[in-house]
């Protein structure tokens, strides 16, 4: 637990019996008797939406609670036409609150690691709605915690938040597995049943390979999800094409005769659909999850993100950084480089792409620029370590063509600015 942390889970400590306790929250803005009711009651909704999309209610449910009470306090005295004094009164109490929540989500959220982004996760693959149970009892357990947290306890979340992160994690792979795998995994399941491993064993053998790829680029990165929905698709597709030779084999024809009579391959995703993939593309695909793995082993989760791609691996650098209008790399950028070269130089690497990219501040032209500029700074320095050649690696810059994230917020342009590296490993065929 680094010095800064300490200082501020100190105060934090010491000042949490007192507030839990407060009528009033600890500091609080009064707002101008001239503002609209109506106006400041909307804006301060806002607020607590934006509160809510930031976990608050498991990381600081007590203060988030105590600001609904009062914005709802708000309202109430503006329908019944109280004065317009009490009214703006509730509203500022309610933002104190706030503030108070977002200081205590910040100490929870450090506690707890990566709970939030874990949690925030399992909702957006719509694990509430598929484990509607489950997700309230992990839910009711992080806020039960968050609660003593906000007291002072932090020492129960720092020992279990860990375990209920990878608790939301699991519910967020097996939901997105739900999802885009669902279907395939019932038709498996149906033609097994009917005896197709025996009946039909190439073609099963062909979908067992599909849906098994496919789960473990959702075992990866549940995020990925472009890259899921194509080859969840594509094992979609052939499971239903199982059913129907399948269906022909068990009248009497021999699977190679059901296959031959079909004239056509269906292309999904690049494969032929009922044809084993060729020794290449499996090569090519089991060379990028080597690859991937051999990254995320080395990598921590906030110095990079590694996903696989169409056979090749994407790696979002987000450890390296610039400073503004600067194409230097610091320290941390070049010990994080440096630990990309180690494991590119030891599984073997065909080629790499350096994109750089930026957010929209500033002109269009100025960011390719700028982002071309940096790209070349990575480029020139894995060079110079040896294990990469010059004619491996090209560098491109983007600019602010291609954003993950909202250039609105200083949050979403800091994610904008940043160094992805493409690359498509060594294959061997021996």
């Amino acid at each position: 637990m680094n010095t800064g942390f300490k200082t501020k889970l100190s105060l934090f400590v010491a000042m949490a019996a007192l507030a839990a306790c407060a009528a009033k929250p600890p500091s609080m803005q009064q707002i101008p008797d001239t503002a609209d009711s109506n106006a400041e009651i909307e804006a301060t909704q806002k607020m607590v939406n934006e509160a809510k999309a930031n976990n608050f209610e498991v990381l600081a449910p007590k203060n988030l609670e105590r600001a609904e009470k009062k914005l709802g306090e708000a309202r109430e005295y503006l329908a019944r036409g109280k004065e317009k004094e009490k009214i703006l009164e509730s509203i500022a109490e309610s933002r104190g609150w706030l503030e108070e929540a977002k200081s205590r989500a910040d100490i929870t959220r450090a506690a707890a690691k990566d709970l939030a982004d874990a949690r925030s996760g399992a909702i957006r693959a719509q694990a509430p709605a598929y484990y509607q149970k489950e997700f309230k009892k992990l839910d009711d357990r992080a806020m039960d915690l968050a609660a003593d947290a906000e007291k002072g306890n932090i020492a129960k979340l720092t020992k279990e938040g860990d375990k209920l992160t990878d608790q939301y994690r699991k519910m967020e792979v097996d939901s997105v597995t739900k999802t885009y795998l669902g279907e395939a995994q019932i038709n498996l399941q149906a033609a097994k049943k009917d005896g197709a491993e025996k009946t039909s064993p190439k073609t099963y053998g062909v979908t067992e390979s599909k849906i098994n790829y496919a789960e473990s680029l959702i075992k990866e990165n549940p995020r990925n999800t472009e890259t899921i929905a194509k080859s969840a698709a594509d094992a979609t597709e052939q499971s239903k094409f199982l059913l129907t030779v399948n269906q022909k084999t068990k009248a009497g024809n021999t699977e190679d005769l059901v296959l031959q009579s079909e004239k056509q391959r269906r292309v999904i995703g690049g494969l032929a659909v009922g044809m084993a993939a060729t020794e290449v593309e499996l090569a090519q695909k089991n060379a990028a999850l080597k690859t991937a793995e051999e990254l995320r082993k080395t990598l921590k989760p906030n110095e990079a993100e590694v996903f696989v791609e169409n056979n090749a691996v994407k790696v979002r650098l987000k450890g390296v950084q610039f400073g503004s209008n600067s194409a230097k790399l610091n320290k941390k950028s070049t010990a994080l480089l440096e630990k990309v070269d180690h494991v590119l130089g030891t599984v073997g690497t065909k080629a790499i792409t350096v994109e750089g990219h930026t957010d929209s501040v500033g002109s269009p032209e100025a960011n390719r620029e700028i982002s071309e500029k940096r790209a070349e700074a990575v480029q020139d320095y894995m060079v110079s370590k040896g294990k990469i050649s010059s004619n491996q690696i090209k560098a491109i810059g983007r600019g602010e063509d291609n954003p993950i994230s909202d250039n609105k917020t200083e949050h979403g342009r800091s994610e904008n600015r940043r160094i992805d590296l493409l690359i498509e490993p060594k294959v061997n065929l021996e």
